[in-house]
């Protein structure tokens, strides 16, 4: 069977040897093992806080670095075998320290360039050149690091506040590790907007926050109360100092969604085509640091995938290929929805068992008969002019695929297919393709493909994000400021309508 070898993970820090099926995943053995390992992300690889060092135990190399790897963790760190216990797969026996840290590491995961041993380091007082020359360089804790068109010199530690409907949640982002240190929640009636309004920002770290020398402080507001300039056509930026504590506020320029949509630009890569499924009013590409905004306005108007994205408490989790076997998340209580992985792979099933025609639209009964099995036949049913299938139907409680919703995977796969083309052909080539969803469906990418969503040549160039993306302004504070940082990746945006472009509608018929 495959990947039925066994390997032997010993994690050093705990003398503990576990054993494992090769290809498992070391963050869920560990977890699953009672190995505590910090993660703010579930392992979705985000976060870099599960971070281990991984040593071979038979003196051959470990697995080269992930994307998320080598976006997350400072080459030094790559180097000295640091890897995200989420992204690695065990193949071999290995040795996993789950605590040790390099000393001298280099804690910047934004990419710049640390300087050598012997380089000017910034000081309290500026002496001249010939002192600096002589000046005997002492290691510090601090990060110097080059500054270039608003890079800091001088990394610090930071607080990020989001405010969330019953408190605020905050993260502490320390220097010297590059990421995340501990983060916590404040229950508060008292929003952030009257903290800052109030003058009683400052008393509400002191009080409630356990870390000294706060320099910055990043918020995230969900809507825009204050104003200040437009950054992206996504965000409005405001900031203010308190004393020596310099304060950024980050809101959304018009709507939620669009704090969610720039926090995900943050990770975009150079050839990278970026395609939020779960909100389709634009896409983004990026090349030569020049930023792309396809308005898909009037094009997604007609695709609303919300009701993959709408999981209840109790919803059905798989389905077989024969539609025979379901999974319900708890098999104890009837099932209230289906999830967005089953309602894919109910799609997928449709179209290889020849249920839907060419537009996803789901034949008559009459045109299936001795096609498809009798038990497979009689899920589908007609309400009025919408034809259904029915997943699940039991007692008070039916759940089903509609017409309407198997049109929106085909409205989807002529959106899709027609950016990747006009993006190839009238901007750049396209080296990878990142998914986000609020919502994990990573498993689904496979069917996504498999329905033609997605072009199978790009199968191998396809990421998939999920869940907050909020941590990834951590970023920032390698900058002097969040326009700083936005200067430096995106130094020229540029917008593009779509359906007022002639090239893109010329494709668009095609399909």
């Amino acid at each position: 069977m495959f990947f039925s070898k066994k390997v032997k993970i010993n994690v050093k820090n705990k003398n503990l040897i576990i054993e494992a099926k090769s290809g498992s995943n070391l963050f869920e053995v560990l977890i699953n093992n009672g190995i505590p390992i910090e993660s703010l992300c579930k392992g979705s690889g985000q976060c870099g806080k599960c971070k281990v060092k991984i040593v071979s135990a038979d003196g051959k190399e470990i697995n080269k670095p992930t994307k998320k790897d080598r976006l997350i963790l400072a080459k030094i760190n790559l180097d000295n075998g640091y890897r995200l216990a989420c992204q690695y797969i065990v193949k071999s026996d290995v040795i996993v320290d789950t605590e040790e840290w390099i000393v001298e590491e280099d804690p910047n995961i934004l990419k710049v360039t640390v300087k050598k041993v012997g380089q000017e380091t910034k000081t309290d007082e500026v002496a001249d050149d010939d002192s600096k020359d002589s000046e005997k360089i002492e290691k510090s804790n601090k990060n110097v690091v080059e500054e270039s068109e608003g890079e800091l010199k001088e990394l610090k530690d930071g607080l990020i506040l989001i405010q969330y409907p019953k408190g605020i949640k905050y993260f502490v982002y320390s220097a010297s590790i590059g990421t995340i240190s501990f983060d916590g929640y404040v229950k508060t009636d008292e929003p952030l907007i009257d903290l800052i309004d109030n003058n009683l920002l400052s008393d509400f770290i002191y009080n409630n926050v356990d870390v000294p020398d706060i320099d910055r402080v990043l918020i995230i507001l969900d809507k825009a109360y204050y104003q200040g300039d437009n950054l992206l056509n996504l965000i409005n930026y405001y900031s203010f100092e308190i004393g020596e504590m310099f304060c950024e506020i980050v809101q959304p320029l018009e709507k939620p969604s669009d704090l969610l949509t720039f926090f995900r630009l943050l990770n975009l890569q150079d050839g990278s085509l970026l395609i939020p499924i779960d909100n389709l009013n634009a896409s983004y590409f990026k090349l030569d640091n020049k930023l792309y905004s396809l308005d898909l306005k009037y094009l997604s108007n007609r695709i609303d995938m919300s009701f993959l994205f709408q999981s209840g408490i109790n919803p059905i989790i798989d389905i077989s290929d024969d539609f025979k076997e379901i999974s319900i998340k708890d098999t104890y209580f009837e099932p209230d929805s289906i999830s967005p992985k089953a309602i894919l792979k109910t799609v997928n099933n449709l179209v290889n068992m020849g249920i839907v025609d060419d537009q996803y639209r789901i034949k008559d009964r009459n045109e299936l008969l001795d096609k498809v099995p009798i038990e497979i036949l009689v899920k589908i049913n007609k309400k009025g002019d919408e034809s259904r299938f029915n997943v699940y139907r039991k007692k008070e409680v039916t759940l089903f695929v509609s017409d309407k919703d198997l049109i929106n995977f085909y409205e989807l796969r002529k959106l899709i297919n027609s950016i990747i083309i006009y993006t190839e052909k009238f901007l750049g080539k396209i080296s990878s393709i990142v998914l986000y969803s609020y919502t994990d469906i990573e498993d689904a990418v496979n069917v996504l493909i498999n329905l033609g969503v997605f072009p199978k040549k790009y199968s191998k160039k396809i990421t998939f994000f999920s869940g907050d993306p909020a941590l990834l302004s951590i970023k920032f504070f390698g900058y002097k400021n969040v326009p700083s940082f936005l200067n430096k990746n995106f130094n020229e945006l540029n917008s593009i309508e779509l359906y007022k472009n002639e090239n893109y509608n010329a494709i668009l018929k095609k399909f």
